[in-house]
């Protein structure tokens, strides 16, 4: 498997997920273990704002190891909304995260997925998440 910075435009300390554990065909699973110094952690938390980013990164992931499957290079692309996006605990620094995301929905160059954020089997955070993805043959992963 590519390393994730093949797959994601992000580079330190902007990259949210430390590997992807897993896809389907539609689904992918990333893990990360924020450290306290982290960028995003505040107080030995986890900010919010990085959870959704983390998941973002997750479909980010999974969109490229798709293209790179197919023998492209990732397709640049960017999230463009959240809706319903429910914390339901916080998240410590030093512990497993696992971000689970499924694509619900593709109309190129548009796609929606669900995600949920987990902690010991305990979910953390879930809500929906929007893509608009810029290259030219998305089409492809329609």
């Amino acid at each position: 498997m590519p390393m994730i910075e093949k797959l994601l435009p992000h580079r330190s300390p902007m990259v949210m997920i430390d590997s992807v554990e897993g896809t389907g065909a539609d689904s992918a699973r990333a893990l990360r273990v924020f450290g306290p110094d982290d960028y995003g952690v505040h107080d030995g938390l986890v900010l919010e704002e990085v959870l959704v980013e983390s998941l973002a990164q997750t479909v980010a992931a999974f969109m490229g190891l798709a293209s790179v499957a197919a023998g492209r290079a990732p397709a640049a692309g960017m999230l463009v909304g959240v809706n319903d996006m429910r914390f339901h605990d916080e998240v410590p620094a030093g512990v497993q995260v696992v971000f689970e995301a499924v694509i619900t929905r593709r109309l190129p160059p548009f796609f929606l997925a669900d995600g949920k954020v987990t902690v010991a089997d305990r979910v953390v955070a879930e809500g929906s998440m929007k893509f608009h993805i810029t290259e030219s043959d998305v089409e492809k992963m329609a």
